[in-house]
């Protein structure tokens, strides 16, 4: 009969050890899924893609922004553009910024 019990309580203990591991490796699994998805990101990164996502009509004044990759300028970086003549009207043709428009260097 103390064979049955002790048999019976070794189950017990096996199967609770099982689900608890089994429990801890889905919690595990869950909280990294959670850090990978958070990412942690710049403060720089989270404005380019706030700006992303803003239509350029609606970005405050004052703000300098490269209207090609959305950049934000401070006032120190150029923003690269070149004037146009066509049909006898002036225009302003606009290439980039130092982010995503390198000028060729010209050789003397």
């Amino acid at each position: 009969m103390n064979i049955f019990l002790y048999a019976g309580g070794l189950i017990i203990g096996v199967v609770g050890f099982l689900y608890v591991s089994s429990f801890l490796r889905d919690a595990t699994e869950v909280i990294s899924k959670k850090r990978t998805a958070t990412n942690k990101t710049t403060s720089k990164e989270k404005r380019k893609q706030f700006f992303d996502k803003l239509p350029i009509t609606q970005i405050k004044p004052g703000l300098r922004i490269c209207p090609f990759c959305r950049e934000e300028l401070s006032r120190d970086e150029p923003l690269y553009a070149s004037r146009v003549l066509d049909n006898d009207e002036k225009k302003i043709l606009i290439h980039g910024c130092n982010f995503c428009y390198k000028p060729e260097k010209t050789i003397n």
